[in-house]
């Protein structure tokens, strides 16, 4: 090969590689773009199913206040409690299968210890829902073992999960809104189970449990604040915006003037005017209206990671098609030129070499 065709072949390459490395660059890009998606899904999917867990959890003590506190449990509230233990279960042996296989960025001491403590309290769980059936257990302690249980799946979600770089986070600030829906969720629950035991038992709130109902309370209206606040707000989307009216109107209206009234009655030693199946269903009305507003975010999540995960997927197959693109553009042009080109200007070459020797 001559000078000349050294040199076109030179060009070609320095061509190809400039071009070759701007699209593995770009292709390291969109994979790395891509395994984020992933991830975000991963954390996205694993979220949902801890807002689903802790939910189970949260109807599935309120039954079992009632029937501790019941002489005589209603069936269909020990019915009701068999179907939440099944679906609890179910949830909970979903999350623990998705935490074994979570590739986590940190994963310190505290989040282990966390992990750990939420996988203990499954066997007490379990031994004290045996317990509440068989009312062998008080209402202190079937307390004190679900409402740690759901503080645990909480706090990994909040803690554990949620990411700590800055554009992550900006991406999972709907979890962050979402976490305040799930403390109304379970602090309510808890005001639910404990008066849902003083119905049953026919006995009147004494002073030491309405403090603890206030102080529930406190943490229910100071999250109820911060969803009315972001309700005025033009970016906050129509569907949040339609959920926090529904909880305004069925949690904030309707279950205040019911709570209001049983409470009186308590206050002055009446008879409750509804049974404990009732004020179960009636107060569950009012807390399912937090529980929509965490759907509505789990939406908004599920969209914003779906469309990061469907473009991310679309990036990376086209610059898996640019590369595979500048490598057939540099073939075609290295088979063109070495065929009109390189070619006839060494065949060119001999015939003149040829001729130069028979002279």
């Amino acid at each position: 090969m001559g000078q000349f065709q050294a040199r076109i072949v030179n060009t070609l390459l320095v061509v190809l590689a400039i071009s070759a490395f701007m699209s593995i660059f770009l292709l390291i890009k969109s994979f790395n773009r891509d395994n984020h998606a992933a991830r975000c899904w991963q954390m996205h999917v694993l979220l949902d199913n801890l807002h689903a867990t802790a939910t189970a959890h949260i109807w599935e003590r309120g039954l079992g206040a009632i029937i501790i506190g019941s002489k005589n449990p209603d069936p269909v509230t020990l019915e009701e409690f068999r179907h939440y233990k099944l679906e609890a279960s179910a949830c909970t042996e979903v999350v623990q299968a998705m935490l074994e296989k979570f590739n986590f960025d940190s994963v310190d001491g505290f989040f282990q210890g966390l992990v750990a403590d939420w996988e203990n309290s499954q066997s007490s769980l379990a031994l004290a829902r045996e317990r509440v059936l068989k009312k062998q257990i008080t209402l202190d302690e079937w307390m004190s073992i679900t409402s740690t249980n759901i503080s645990n799946e909480l706090e990994i979600g909040k803690l554990a999960i949620i990411p700590k770089d800055g554009d992550t986070q900006a991406l999972f600030f709907p979890e962050y809104i979402r976490w305040h829906s799930t403390l109304i969720t379970d602090f309510a629950g808890r005001e639910r189970a404990l008066v849902g035991y003083a119905i049953a038992s026919n006995s009147p709130i004494d002073k030491a449990l309405m403090k603890k109902l206030i102080s529930y309370r406190g943490v229910v209206d100071q999250a109820s604040t911060f969803f009315s606040d972001i309700k005025p707000i033009p970016t906050t989307p129509v569907e949040l915006a339609n959920a926090i009216d529904v909880y305004q109107k069925e949690f904030l209206g309707e279950y205040e003037t019911l709570r209001a009234r049983i409470y009186d009655d308590s206050n002055k030693k009446h008879a409750y005017f509804m049974d404990a199946a009732l004020w179960f269903e009636k107060s569950s009305t009012a807390i399912d209206s937090a529980v929509g507003i965490s759907d509505a975010i789990g939406d908004i999540s599920h969209n914003i990671i779906d469309d990061l995960k469907v473009s991310s997927e679309k990036s990376l197959l086209m610059n898996i098609g640019l590369l595979m693109f500048v490598l057939g553009v540099f073939f075609f042009l290295f088979v063109l030129i070495n065929r009109r080109v390189i070619e006839p200007v060494d065949t060119l070459i001999r015939i003149m070499r040829r001729g130069a020797t028979h002279n």
